[in-house]
């Protein structure tokens, strides 16, 4: 359906994902989502696993700072005043509409991103303007704008924010793809990080400390990799300024970043990275969940 009739398929996902909303509230969606992913309930009251704290923040109702920096483009200004206007992408135009972007397509270079400002994973990445589908992209473009990202997995923080489109630069780093670099911060400190690569070929998603050293954690399930190590090139220390400067104001939020030509870009603050939801063994969750109770993360 979703290659014959794109514009029906994201209607059929939007309408389920709201039906969901309606039928099951927010605390027995969450709590029913973590029991068939660990097994267990999560204990909410006192938690000590990394993916209870995180399940903790995300049924928290968020302060208007987190839902104006989990806003892809509202959090520009964030940035800028934090950290500075340097390691901002650049943006080519802001559309509430798949008309606004389809009237200044002629505008735009041949390559672009565009993402969803009220959401997660919600991006396109054009390498040919020329080769875009424009019945598929324009409903799902729609489908994100007619969407509300908090009825996916009920996070909060996104529930206010206003559904736009941001077109930004093109980027891509010296692997050809573009390497994310994640920081995860506790109470503004750094405590640990994922580098991803080969995210459109074969992703390695591995875990390092804040020195650099790998960490024997597999975030997703197959995806980590030893024999990858920390991009040896990587100004380490720069990134954990940045990573200080941008999470000051909060208790916890992953901090994401990437390397392109010797410089840092910003990518985005997210406050309860996969819902809480990976799937750790339990050992591990209780080993990372400590960095919530440490002042030196």
């Amino acid at each position: 359906m979703k290659k014959s009739n794109p514009s029906l398929f994201y209607r059929y996902v939007r309408y389920k994902r709201l039906a969901n909303k309606i039928l099951i509230p927010d605390e027995k969606f969450v709590e029913q989502y973590y029991l068939n992913r660990h097994g267990v309930k999560p204990n909410l009251k006192e938690p000590r696993k990394y993916s209870e704290h995180v399940v903790k923040i995300l049924m928290t109702p968020p302060p208007a700072l987190k839902v104006q920096c989990a806003d892809k483009y509202e959090v520009r200004k964030y940035v800028e005043e934090k950290a500075g206007p340097e390691i901002l992408n650049e943006i080519y135009g802001v559309y509430d509409s798949y008309k606004g972007f389809r009237e200044s397509l002629n505008r735009l270079p041949q390559r672009f991103a565009l993402k969803a400002t009220h959401g997660a994973a919600w991006n396109y990445i054009c390498r040919d303007k020329s080769a875009i589908d424009h019945k598929e992209l324009k409903a799902r473009v729609n489908f994100w704008l007619k969407s509300n990202f908090y009825y996916c997995q009920r996070e909060r923080v996104y529930r206010d924010i206003k559904p736009r489109i941001i077109c930004e630069k093109y980027l891509e780093d010296t692997s050809g793809e573009l390497t994310d670099y994640k920081v995860y911060c506790f109470n503004g400190k750094p405590g640990f990080m994922h580098m991803v690569t080969g995210r459109y070929s074969q992703m390695v998603y591995n875990t390092y400390d804040t020195q650099g050293n790998w960490m024997d954690i597999d975030f997703l399930r197959g995806k980590a990799d030893r024999n990858v190590p920390l991009n040896p090139e990587l100004p380490l220390r720069k990134l954990l300024e940045y990573s200080e400067k941008l999470s000051a104001d909060f208790d916890y939020v992953r901090v994401d970043f990437y390397f392109v030509n010797k410089k840092f870009v910003f990518g985005e603050l997210t406050f309860t990275p996969g819902h809480g939801n990976y799937g750790l063994p339990e050992e591990i969750d209780l080993q990372l969940g400590e960095f919530f109770n440490s002042e030196d993360a």
